[in-house]
C-alpha cells in the first residue's frame, strides 16, 4: 500500500479525527468553528462553559448569539463583504478585545483570534476566545490603586506643605516675637549696665521679664517639636504616646477618649509604633470631623502573633463604601500604612451606632514580651503558645 493510501485510510482518518478532537476539547480557551455564513458548526467544552449554551443549543445557530446586539449588524456586514471578495476581513489574523454575551444576557470582555480556511463549500472560520474578565478586573483595580496612590501622594504633599507653613508661621510669630523681645531687652540691658545711674531693682525686673520670655520660647519650641513628632513616642513608647494623644484630642474636641493596652508588655519597634501612632491620629481626626461621637476608645492588643489597633466610637459610623472610596484620602492613608507594615485594615459598623477601624499587623521577629531581643524567634504568648 502506498504512503498516500495509508494517509487516506479509514484508520488514519479516524486517528487524525481523534487527535484533533482531543486537542479541541482539552483546550483551555473556547474554540468556535463556523461556516461562511456565520453559522456555528462546532465548539468545545470551554466555549460551552464560557457562554452557557449546551452544544445542541449552539450548533446551527448564528455566531451573533455570542455577541451583544450592538455588534451584530456590523458583524453581518463584514461577513458579507468577505464572502463577495470586497474585503479581506479586518479581524482575520489579529487578536482583538471585544465583548461577548452569555446565554443569560450578561456581557463580559473577551479576547478573540480569528482564522479562516477554504473548503470546496467556501470559507470556514475558527475563533479562539478567552474570557478576560479577571484580567480586566485586575487592570481596573491596578488603575484604581494607581489613581488612589496618586491622590494620596498629592494629599500628603499638600499636608506636608501645610505643615511646613504652619511650622514656619509658628516659628516666626511665636519664637520670632519672643526672640525679638529678648533682643530688645538685651540692648536695653547693655545700655543700662554702662550707665552710672542704673538702679538694681530696675535691672532685676527686666531680667525676670527676660527669664519669662525664655521660658515662653522654650515652651513654644517644645510644642512645635511635639506637633511634628511627640518626644514621648521615642522616649516612652507607643502606649504612653497614645495616652498623650488621647488627652490632647479630648481637650481640643471635647470628646471623651480612652486608651486600653492589652499587649501584655510587648515592645513594639519604632517604625511600627510611628505608623500606628499616625494611624490613630488619622482615625481620631476622622472621628472629630464626621462621626458626631461622644466617646472614642483606642484599644491595643495581641492576637495570634499580631498587634491589633482598634479605634472605635459611638458616632454615626462609616460605610464600607466610604472606607474603600478613593476620595476618602485619610482612610486611604490608613490602609496604605497598614500595607507598608505587612498588615491590613478593615472597618466594622455596629447596628447600635458607631464604627471601628481595625488595623492588624504582624509582630516583628526578635522581640519578646519583656521587650528583650531574642535571636531568630517570634514573640511567644505566655505559656509558650504563638
Amino acid at each position: 500500500m502506498s504512503d498516500m493510501s495509508k494517509t487516506h485510510s479509514p484508520d488514519a482518518l479516524r486517528e487524525s479525527e481523534a487527535r484533533f478532537r482531543s486537542v479541541f476539547e482539552s483546550a483551555t480557551d473556547a474554540i468556535v468553528l463556523a461556516d461562511g455564513h456565520g453559522t456555528i458548526t462546532s465548539w468545545n467544552r470551554r466555549a460551552q462553559a464560557i457562554f452557557g449554551y449546551e452544544e445542541r443549543e449552539a450548533l446551527g445557530k448564528p455566531l451573533t448569539i455570542l455577541m451583544p446586539p450592538r455588534h451584530r449588524i456590523r458583524h453581518g456586514d463584514g461577513l458579507a463583504r468577505y464572502r463577495d471578495g470586497s474585503s479581506e476581513g479586518p479581524v482575520i489574523g489579529r487578536t482583538l478585545e471585544l465583548e461577548g454575551i452569555r446565554k443569560d444576557g450578561t456581557e463580559f470582555p473577551i479576547e478573540l483570534s480569528v482564522a479562516v480556511w477554504q473548503t470546496a463549500a467556501g470559507p470556514h472560520f475558527s475563533g479562539i476566545i478567552r474570557d478576560i474578565t479577571q484580567r480586566k478586573r485586575a487592570e481596573e483595580e491596578l488603575m484604581s490603586s494607581y489613581e488612589q496612590l496618586r491622590a494620596l501622594s498629592m494629599r500628603l504633599e499638600t499636608v506636608r506643605e501645610n505643615e511646613r507653613g504652619s511650622v514656619a508661621h509658628a516659628v516666626q510669630e511665636e519664637l520670632g516675637q519672643a526672640l525679638s523681645a529678648l533682643r530688645i531687652d538685651i540692648d536695653w540691658l547693655g545700655k543700662r549696665i554702662a550707665s552710672p545711674h542704673v538702679r538694681p531693682d530696675e535691672l532685676k525686673q527686666r531680667l525676670v521679664a527676660m527669664s519669662g520670655l525664655v521660658d515662653t520660647a522654650i515652651a513654644r519650641a517644645r510644642r512645635i517639636a511635639s506637633d511634628l513628632r511627640p518626644g514621648v513616642l521615642d522616649e516612652l513608647g507607643l502606649v504612653p504616646a497614645l495616652e498623650w494623644q488621647a488627652r490632647h484630642f479630648q481637650e481640643r474636641n471635647l470628646i471623651r477618649c480612652r486608651v486600653a493596652d492589652e499587649t501584655r508588655g510587648t515592645t513594639i519597634d519604632r517604625a511600627t509604633s510611628a505608623h500606628l501612632f499616625r494611624i490613630t491620629e488619622e482615625c481620631l481626626a476622622n472621628v472629630a470631623r464626621h462621626s458626631g461621637a461622644h466617646v472614642v476608645d483606642v484599644l491595643l492588643r495581641r492576637e495570634n502573633g499580631r498587634i491589633v489597633l482598634e479605634v472605635k466610637d459611638d458616632g454615626s459610623g462609616i460605610s464600607q463604601r466610604v472606607f474603600q472610596s478613593p476620595s476618602s484620602l485619610g482612610l486611604l492613608g490608613v490602609r496604605e500604612r497598614s500595607r507598608l507594615m505587612g498588615g491590613e485594615a478593615r472597618i466594622e459598623t455596629r447596628p447600635s451606632g458607631g464604627a471601628s477601624v481595625i488595623v492588624s499587623v504582624p509582630i516583628a521577629a526578635g522581640t519578646t514580651s519583656a521587650g528583650k531581643p531574642r535571636a531568630e524567634e517570634h514573640v511567644q504568648e505566655p505559656g509558650g503558645s504563638e
